[in-house]
């Protein structure tokens, strides 16, 4: 197992290129996410700063970018969509994008940055590549929430002659970058955070009334709500905790799911300290989330975060959660995944191989992985400019 790497220190390898997190949630908003912990642990080995475009943001772990001018190597991880963008992304999505792109060209050119390794989730701005001559490095995470699946697939197979490297969350990913023609494609899944296991080796379990299974992260349309109200008739003894933002589209569903059934509650976003509770007292983790080709495409971030505290994973059979097997046990019924549940609380809390697993897939290693990609990247491109000039 590798360490988790503190934040501020850094190799004395002044050659690295630099990080800049462009319009990146801080931490209240990012908590597990991808592109957040990548960061963190990136900033270990090189500097990372913050950059915002659109509107300020004061709460960034990273210190701000203020130099007026550079030129040379970055790379950038950036956001979904620019803060204060969400409401436009939703009513017009394709205005959203224009001004997104249009943020990122500023950035580059007022830089006079001259190549770049781009990590994104925001395909939109990959359409100024051939503008730029840039090469990217792609970090391809869930699928899109506006758009189906066809939709990335094109947006990939564009991209792919741009492209320097592309990892890929989940195998279904992977075999569309593979199938655009991208020749370095690496799967890269999500992890747990070094902090998560220390707060669950460091708290007792509690021992509760009924056996809890919970559910943390947000609700949204990869949730299977039919499958939980199933779940909760099915095991009217088990407590089902749901801990997470809810969409507004879906908030009436959820209110009339659970005006059906009494030992379902859902609890909205909760506190780092609410949501540590809640997982020390559970006796298994949820990932009920639609069967369809999207969800085979969601790498859950939160079955590592279950495996963190010991917790058993029981999920829906999509193909991401069939291929984390064993520390995940799939159900293509509700019948199947009630057995599942009976079993699973009578199991020792903290689970040692979910624990085990949870330890040999930290963000510490992901970012090792994505460091070397990136280096590599970096160097071809100033090879190649140096054979040019």
């Amino acid at each position: 197992m590798r360490a988790e790497m503190p934040l501020g220190k850094r190799r004395s390898d002044v050659t690295q290129p630099t990080v800049f997190a462009y319009e990146f949630p801080g931490p209240y908003e990012a908590g597990e996410s991808r592109q957040y912990q990548l960061l963190k642990q990136m900033a270990a080995n090189r500097r990372v700063y913050f950059i915002s475009t659109i509107g300020r943001s004061t709460r960034s772990p990273f210190p701000r970018f203020s130099t007026t001018r550079t030129s040379g190597d970055v790379v950038l991880i950036t956001r979904r969509t620019p803060r204060g963008f969400d409401h436009l992304a939703r009513t017009i999505p394709v205005l959203a994008r224009m001004l997104n792109v249009t943020g990122f060209l500023w950035f580059l050119r007022r830089h006079r940055i001259r190549s770049a390794v781009v990590a994104t989730t925001d395909f939109t701005n990959l359409w100024s590549a051939p503008l730029l001559g840039i090469r990217w490095g792609i970090d391809f995470i869930d699928p899109p929430f506006l758009g189906t699946f066809a939709d990335m697939r094109a947006a990939v197979r564009s991209a792919a002659p741009h492209v320097s490297f592309l990892t890929a969350t989940a195998s279904s990913l992977l075999e569309v970058a593979v199938e655009a023609g991208v020749t370095s494609a690496v799967h890269v899944p999500n992890a747990c955070s070094g902090e998560s296991l220390r707060l669950a080796e460091s708290t007792d379990r509690t021992e509760t009334e009924h056996p809890v299974a919970l559910y943390v992260g947000t609700i949204d349309w990869r949730f299977d709500l039919p499958l939980l109200g199933e779940l909760a008739g099915s095991l009217p003894d088990f407590r089902f905790e749901i801990a997470g933002r809810i969409n507004g589209s879906l908030a009436p569903a959820t209110e009339e799911l659970a005006a059906r059934h009494s030992n379902l509650r859902f609890l909205g976003a909760v506190s780092e300290e609410d949501k540590a509770t809640l997982l020390a007292g559970a006796v298994a983790g949820l990932v009920p989330f639609l069967r369809n080709e999207v969800g085979d495409a969601i790498n859950p971030t939160k079955v590592y975060e279950y495996a963190a505290w010991g917790l058993p994973v029981v999920a829906s059979a999509t193909r991401a959660c069939v291929e984390l097997a064993p520390i995940v046990t799939v159900g293509r019924s509700s019948d199947e995944l009630v057995v599942q549940l009976r079993e699973m609380q009578h199991r020792p809390r903290p689970d040692p191989a979910a624990v085990e697993f949870a330890r040999a897939n930290t963000w510490a290693d992901r970012a090792l992985v994505f460091n070397e990609l990136v280096d590599r990247a970096v160097t071809e491109q100033r090879s190649q400019r140096g054979a040019i000039g």
